[in-house]
C-alpha cells in the first residue's frame, strides 16, 4: 500500500514537472496564451512554486494583462520576499498601470537592496518626479552626477527635479550639458520650465512650443506648454495642449488635473470628475485635486 502511494505521488510529481517544462517551452517560443494556461495548470497542483508564479506574471505582462501579473508577482514575493527580479517586475507592472505610488514603493525597496542597479534607480527617479517628489529625485541622482556626468537620462531627470525644486542655477548647468549636443526637445523643455518658474510665460511658451515640435511624444512637454498658455489667458489652446499630452501619455498628472480645472470652469462636471479621478490615481490624496473638486468649491 505504501509502495503504491509513493509510486502515485512520484507519478503525479513527474506529470507536474512535465507541465512546467511545457509551459516554459511555450513561453520561450512566444506562445504566451499557451504558456499562461500551462502555468495556471501547474500552479493548481504546486501553488508554492515561486518561479511558476513569476513566469506567469511575466507572461501576463507580455500580454498586457498587468493587473493579473501584479497578483502573480505578489504571490511570488509572499513566498520569497527577497527575490529582487520579481520585485523589479512588480514595480514595472505597477508603473505600466499608472499606479505610480505603488511602483515607487517597490522600486525603492529594490534600490535599497541594489543601489547600483541603474535601471531601478532611473525608474524610481521617474516615479518620484511624476509624484512631485523633487527632493527625493535630487537626493537619489546627485551622487551619480560625478560618475556619469554625460548620461542623458540622469541629466534630464536631475535637471528637471532641480528646476522644479527652484534651484535654477544648478539646473541650468545640466541644461547646458544637454545643449552641448545641439538643440533638443529635452533642453527646450528644461529651459521652458526654468522660465515658467521665473514667471516668464511668454519666453516659456516659445521654448515649450519648440520642444513640442522637436518631439511631441516627450513626456510633460504639452502639459507644460498648456500651463504656459493658461498663464497667458488662452484657456482654449491650453485645453488642446493638455488633450494632446493625454494622447501620448493618458496618465499624466498635470494634464489630467489642469484639464479637470478647465472642465470645471466650463461647467462640464462629468468630464471634470473623470479627469480629477485619473489625476488622483497617479497621485492619491494630492491636495491640488482636493482643492479643485468638487465643483461648488
Amino acid at each position: 500500500m505504501a509502495l503504491s502511494l509513493a509510486w502515485g505521488l512520484a507519478a503525479q510529481q513527474s506529470q507536474n514537472e512535465a507541465i512546467l517544462r511545457r509551459a516554459v517551452e511555450l513561453h520561450q517560443a512566444g506562445d504566451i496564451a499557451g504558456a499562461t494556461a500551462a502555468y495556471r495548470e501547474y500552479l493548481k497542483n504546486e501553488p508554492k512554486n515561486v518561479m511558476a508564479h513569476s513566469n506567469l506574471g511575466a507572461a501576463l505582462s507580455k500580454a498586457g494583462q498587468f493587473e493579473e501579473a501584479i497578483v502573480e508577482y505578489k504571490k511570488a514575493l509572499e513566498l520569497d520576499p527577497g527575490n529582487l527580479p520579481v520585485r523589479m517586475n512588480l514595480g514595472l507592472a505597477y508603473y505600466k498601470t499608472a499606479q505610480i505610488s505603488e511602483a515607487a514603493g517597490e522600486l525603492a525597496k529594490a534600490v535599497q537592496r541594489q543601489p547600483g542597479n541603474l535601471q531601478a534607480v532611473f525608474l524610481l527617479a521617474d516615479c518620484d518626479l511624476r509624484l512631485g517628489e523633487n527632493k527625493k529625485v535630487i537626493e537619489l541622482l546627485s551622487p551619480l552626477e560625478k560618475t556619469s556626468p554625460d548620461d542623458k537620462a540622469l541629466v534630464y531627470l536631475l535637471g528637471t527635479a532641480l528646476i522644479r525644486d527652484n534651484q535654477p542655477e544648478r539646473g541650468q548647468v545640466l541644461v547646458n550639458r544637454i545643449l552641448r549636443d545641439g538643440d533638443s526637445a529635452e533642453a527646450r523643455l528644461l529651459l521652458g520650465s526654468t522660465k515658467m518658474n521665473a514667471q516668464d510665460f511668454a519666453g516659456a511658451m516659445e521654448d515649450l512650443k519648440k520642444a513640442a515640435e522637436l518631439n511631441p511624444r516627450l513626456p510633460d512637454v504639452f502639459s507644460y506648454y498648456g500651463m504656459a498658455l493658461m498663464a497667458t489667458g488662452d484657456t482654449g489652446a491650453a485645453a488642446g495642449a493638455f488633450r494632446k499630452e493625454l494622447e501620448f501619455n493618458p496618465n499624466d498628472f498635470v494634464a489630467n488635473l489642469q484639464l479637470g480645472v478647465v472642465y470645471k470652469q466650463d461647467q462640464k462636471y462629468d468630464e471634470g470628475r473623470t479627469s480629477f479621478d485619473r489625476a488622483l490615481r497617479v497621485r492619491p490624496g494630492d491636495p491640488g485635486c482636493a482643492t479643485s473638486w468638487p465643483p461648488w468649491t
